[in-house]
């Protein structure tokens, strides 16, 4: 096995994500690695009979605005340990999203959060993470959320 020197911290500000990041802020004290923690948004459209109405630029901007702070408030959380943090904000399906920063980046370990979901809503939602369980080029710890 390689050794872990990039660690790729998705997030979407859940509390299994903030659970994601305090270990992987852990770990790279411990490894002495940077993180790069990541978001990727997807902008509201809406189906109609007609076609799809796309997001305005108003709603576009509130979404990447509000994604953006967030992201900004989890960097700082994360220097505050002492961890080196770089931040991607990517507009995009989440999963496609974190396997092609994943590959581009030569990333060693992804930690990513899990909201536990099981039976119905687990079929209906499906799982991200599990997908990249599967599918990752590359080791996915996984944590779950805190009750």
């Amino acid at each position: 096995m390689r050794p872990i020197t990039r660690i790729l911290v998705p997030t979407d500000f859940s509390t299994g994500s903030r659970a994601a990041l305090d270990l992987a802020c852990d770990l790279g004290t411990r490894l002495g690695v940077p993180l790069l923690l990541m978001h990727a948004y997807a902008l509201p459209a809406y189906p109609l009979p007609e076609g799809v109405v796309l997001a305005t630029p108003e709603q576009t901007a509130q979404v990447v605005g509000k994604s953006s702070q967030a992201l900004h408030l989890e960097v700082e959380l994360a220097r505050g340990r002492g961890v080196t943090v770089e931040s991607l904000l990517h507009e995009g399906d989440a999963f496609d999203t974190i396997m092609q920063v994943a590959k581009e980046r030569d990333i060693d370990l992804i930690v990513m959060g899990t909201h536990g979901r099981r039976g119905f809503a687990h079929a209906l939602l499906g799982s991200i993470t599990e997908k990249l369980v599967r599918r990752a080029p590359c080791p996915v710890l996984t944590v779950r959320a805190p009750h």
